[in-house]
């Protein structure tokens, strides 16, 4: 249906959802290279859609969960992992900072932890 309205933002938003569910079910299946690749064409479609209405703060919480998901995946290198997840700190702090951020989806404390948890290069 995406392919039929490219143009709606829900269907869009919707898929980039189902696209993280694909890879969160590869992952606890342990395909670490298919899970990548789902959650790669979520946040395509997350960045796409945050760049649209940058002032939109669900499009900005649904990239950062998206590089929350990345950042996390063992199969990358540790750099690359750091740079998902702080980019995703760093979009949730900017919104926070703002004071539009809602307080059931401040994970700031999850991504500083995770960045700590990462093994120094």
């Amino acid at each position: 249906m995406t392919s039929c309205d490219p143009a709606n933002t829900g269907w869009q938003r919707d898929l980039s959802v189902s696209h993280d569910r694909i890879g969160d079910v590869l992952v606890a299946q342990g395909d670490g290279p298919g899970a990548l690749a789902a959650y790669r064409k979520g946040l395509t479609i997350r960045e796409a859609l945050a760049a649209r209405d940058p002032a939109n703060m669900h499009w900005q919480v649904d990239v950062a969960v998206s590089y929350s998901r990345l950042g996390t995946q063992t199969s990358l290198d540790v750099d690359t992992q750091r740079r998902f997840l702080t980019r995703g700190f760093e979009i949730l702090a900017q919104l926070k900072s703002e004071g539009r951020l809602p307080v059931n989806q401040d994970w700031t404390d999850w991504f500083q932890q995770a960045l700590h948890d990462l093994p120094e290069q």
